[in-house]
């Protein structure tokens, strides 16, 4: 027989028994089916956090730290877990505009003053008092905090250089202050001290997601504006000069070879701080998201090897049905030897039986697992679609998981279809004639 005869042979042996061949594969469909769901939702979810924080982010960005260095036994850290600095252990203005220089057009610092914010409140011709926080920004800040502008522009270089008293708002305080039309116009805040700010309005935001989710949206209890930071201070009577960052950030505009500009950076700051027991440490916002992406690969991994299991016991049920199926076609066996067929012939019978039971319940499997990620992915959606974030799944499917299953099926039908095709094929003719 060649092989088209031996598979024909058991697919028609296998048909016979429709039943049976279907509840023989269901193991191997439920094994095949788990291990291609969990690592399709394992990719998914990785890329899915990383499309939710690119979204919040708008793009990548660097932080810059100054953390003790490996030799430094002394450091002393507060009641969070915070290194406590030294006094001359801090970005200072000058170190900071250098290092600008050699990155010009590459990358823009990120300035928040949020402990210096106007915190008060502003008074709507109808006696409304809305609550407003205007926080001390730098231009960068739009694109960093994933933030969006309706009409007009955000906080500009301008603004800063000139420290003008300019200020960007948000839907709620346009609508309900200046019944829609905003921009050129006048804005005046009521500190909590008492005193009173007028500033230009420049520009509406829409409703950002990270608002939303603390509580700032149009429909909450505060608004959340932007000033440029030269104006916050200049209000707050304080110079930028006389500040001490123990960290930095910046938003990348053209950074080709990250791995080269942590060393470069890392070299300049730290030969600043050489001596002084600390050093600078340099991380991207992508170095975070392939910290997560490991861990839910190991997780992921971890759940797909006990899900594994239950191919295993659809192994041990291949093997059952076979034994069974030895037992039940004795006669069979029996004719066939006394017509001439070598052991051979009957074992490879039974071991293509095996096979095929396993293969089909592979296929059913990765079918049935992919469906199953769909259909999650859809509800996901759904579910989450009155979120301020839209999640957008994006269904990985893991190939190397899809043909490393077939393998194993393939495998598992050649193992387990071992010792039912050897016992059929050692069978004696005379035995098997005689049996009933």
């Amino acid at each position: 027989m060649n092989i088209s005869e031996y598979i024909f042979s058991a697919v028609r042996c296998l048909s016979a028994s429709k039943m049976r061949t279907f509840l023989t594969t269901l193991g191997i469909i439920v094994g095949i089916s788990s291990v291609i769901l969990i690592n399709t939702l394992g990719e998914s979810l990785s890329k899915t956090i990383e499309n939710v924080i690119y979204s919040l982010l708008s793009g990548n960005e660097v932080y810059i730290r100054i953390v003790p260095s490996e030799d430094n036994t002394d450091v002393e850290y507060d009641e969070y877990g915070y290194p406590i600095y030294d006094r001359d252990v801090y970005f200072d203005q000058q170190t900071i505009e250098e290092y600008d220089k050699m990155y010009e057009g590459q990358i823009e610092r990120v300035l928040d003053f949020y402990e210096y914010s106007i915190n008060g409140t502003i008074q709507t011709d109808s006696g409304e008092s809305i609550n407003v926080s205007a926080s001390p920004v730098s231009p960068s800040y739009l694109n960093y905090n994933g933030l969006k502008i309706k009409e007009g522009r955000f906080v500009s270089h301008d603004d800063v250089d000139k420290s003008l008293p300019t200020i960007v708002i948000d839907q709620k305080v346009a609508n309900k202050y200046f019944g829609g039309d905003a921009l050129g116009k006048k804005l005046e805040i009521k500190s909590q001290d008492g005193n009173v700010y007028s500033l230009t309005v420049v520009g509406v935001l829409e409703e950002s997601a990270e608002d939303v989710m603390m509580g700032m949206s149009s429909e909450g209890s505060l608004s959340r504006l932007y000033i440029p930071y030269t104006c916050g201070l200049d209000i707050n009577q304080i110079s930028l000069e006389n500040f001490a960052f123990n960290y930095i950030n910046y938003s990348i505009k053209n950074i080709e070879d990250e791995e080269q500009f942590k060393e470069d950076t890392e070299e300049y700051f730290d030969a600043v701080f050489e001596g002084t027991g600390f050093e600078t440490e340099v991380t991207f916002l992508t170095d975070d998201l392939k910290t997560i992406d490991k861990i839910i690969d190991i997780i992921t991994t971890v759940i797909a090897v006990i899900a594994a299991v239950s191919l295993l016991v659809g192994g041990i049920g291949v093997m059952n049905v076979m034994l069974v199926s030895v037992t039940e076609r004795t006669m069979e066996i029996g004719v066939r030897k006394a017509m001439g067929a070598e052991n051979k012939s009957i074992c490879i019978q039974f071991i293509i039986e095996s096979i095929i039971i396993s293969l089909i319940g592979s296929v059913l499997g990765i079918i049935w697992g992919i469906m199953q990620s769909k259909i999650l992915a859809i509800a996901v959606v759904k579910l989450t679609s009155d979120l301020p974030v839209a999640i957008t799944v994006e269904l990985a499917v893991p190939y190397g998981w899809i043909i490393g299953a077939v393998i194993f099926s393939f495998a598992v039908g050649i193992i387990f279809g071992v010792y039912p095709a050897y016992k059929a094929s050692k069978m004696e003719v005379v035995d098997a004639l005689r049996y009933e």
